[in-house]
């Protein structure tokens, strides 16, 4: 406590706050004023028409959507490729990030082209720059 205050400047602080609590509420709750709601962000779900195979797959996603590697502007090397057959040894699915890639089509190319083994791997969905990996069950 401070030495100069006395009782009533306390009350009065309190009073105060009091009021600055009320008037921030009543415009927060009331006119709509203040921090908006959280909301979740809905970028990795797939269209409207979801199938169940659709479900599955995108519960894969949203399981395994970080990047484990990530191809620069500069393409696919080797070194990419021996990355990724690693990676899909140790994982069950993996996720790829491509940079600097402009459209969706230059996106499957690198994507078709970083595959280690057509035979054996195969891609699962692409979204944006970002394509999902898997070893084929065969």
């Amino acid at each position: 406590d401070h030495p100069c205050r006395d009782d009533k400047t306390k009350e009065k602080g309190v009073e105060r706050a009091t009021m600055y609590f009320v008037v921030f509420f009543t415009l927060t709750t009331v006119w709509g004023f203040g921090v908006p709601p959280v909301t979740r962000h809905r970028r990795h779900l797939l269209s409207s028409s979801v199938t169940p195979a659709d479900e599955e797959l995108e519960s894969i996603w949203r399981a395994y959507s970080k990047p484990l590697l990530r191809v620069g502007k500069n393409g696919v090397r080797d070194s990419h490729r021996r990355s990724l057959d690693e990676l899909l040894a140790a994982h069950s699915y993996v996720c790829v990030k491509m940079n600097g890639c402009g459209s969706p089509e230059e996106v499957t190319e690198l994507a078709t082209s970083l595959l280690p083994s057509a035979d054996t791997d195969e891609i699962l969905l692409t979204k944006g720059v970002s394509v999902l990996y898997s070893r084929s069950k065969n």
